[in-house]
């Protein structure tokens, strides 16, 4: 840890990088067409502060609209779903129905087990040993085909029974299973380990893979790219990758010249922008929106 600290008091001596252009929240192909949403897939993006949805033609296979809805000073679910009932209610088309309806949930509460390990009957305990469970909640689990293992995760009862009514047929999943899915598919002929950091507005996913072999997944909070630094590089000595040979690429909702890539930059020699899934076409309107952008909301129509 004394590199670690080393590190840490320098980061005064770089200052903050500034924003460059806003990034839109907002896109809507010259295809899409709200009186064909029976002919199209939705995928959501919950959290208490955000929901982002994604419509996506799987005719055509190209996503034709996206949209994000920030919801300040939301902070857990309950307080979110009366704002998100009141969004369906009066948006011009997300009260449609469509063809099929993805939705994951961003939490922390979550943990991996192998399929050979898992016992279904014995759900609750495994997730009890990491994480508090309240009597309102219940205990889901996806499937991982491309790991080979079960993610159990926590919903509360009140929380699910309304997303049904607002989404009828529904299918729900946690918020990492298709990042880890697609990442663990699109890096399978990758034989050197590899670090990637999937970044949003307060906390990120490290997921450190070699080949299809998971050797990580975790999530981290933080407040300023300092903080992002320090559990990235906390990785990477806990892992014993050196960050003068370590391979990371930058995946989620962070500026190209954003504090955080700047940081990355400075103190990990090799570090890219990942891509788009490569399953997925998009609408030229996507041109506007950077590559690595809401890499996790584009898989989730595959991965759920």
């Amino acid at each position: 840890m004394a590199q670690l600290d080393l590190l840490f008091r320098s980061f005064v001596e770089m200052p903050e990088i500034q924003p460059g252009k806003a990034i839109p929240t907002s896109i809507r192909d010259e295809r899409f067409s709200p009186a064909r949403c029976a002919d199209y897939c939705l995928s959501l993006q919950i959290e208490p502060k955000s929901v982002t949805v994604a419509v996506f033609d799987n005719i055509q296979g190209n996503y034709l609209a996206l949209e994000k809805h920030d919801f300040p000073n939301c902070n857990d679910f309950s307080a979110l779903l009366p704002r998100l009932e009141k969004l369906v209610d009066a948006h011009e088309w997300l009260h449609n129905r469509f063809k099929r309806t993805d939705a994951m949930l961003i939490t922390e509460r979550s943990t991996l087990v192998p399929v050979a390990l898992f016992d279904q009957s014995r759900s609750l305990e495994y997730l009890g040993f990491n994480h508090p469970v309240s009597e309102n909640e219940e205990v889901k689990n996806d499937l991982l085909r491309n790991l080979d293992a079960r993610n159990l995760w926590l919903i509360s009862s009140d929380f699910e029974k309304a997303l049904k009514k607002l989404f009828p047929g529904v299918r729900l999943c946690h918020y990492s299973t298709p990042l880890i899915e697609s990442l663990l598919l699109s890096n399978k002929n990758e034989p050197q380990k590899r670090v990637f950091a999937h970044v949003q507005e307060d906390h990120f996913e490290v997921v450190v893979l070699e080949g299809r072999k998971l050797h990580l997944y975790n999530t981290f909070r933080f407040q300023s790219g300092e903080d992002f630094l320090f559990y990235l590089l906390f990785v990477c000595e806990q892992l014993k990758l050196s960050p003068e040979t370590a391979d990371l690429v930058l995946l989620g909702e962070t500026a190209a010249d954003s504090s955080i890539a700047g940081l990355a930059k400075k103190y990990v020699r090799q570090v890219r922008f990942g891509e788009r899934p490569v399953q997925a076409g998009f609408g030229k309107a996507f041109d506007v929106l950077p590559g690595y952008y809401y890499y996790n909301l584009f898989s989730l129509h595959y991965f759920s």
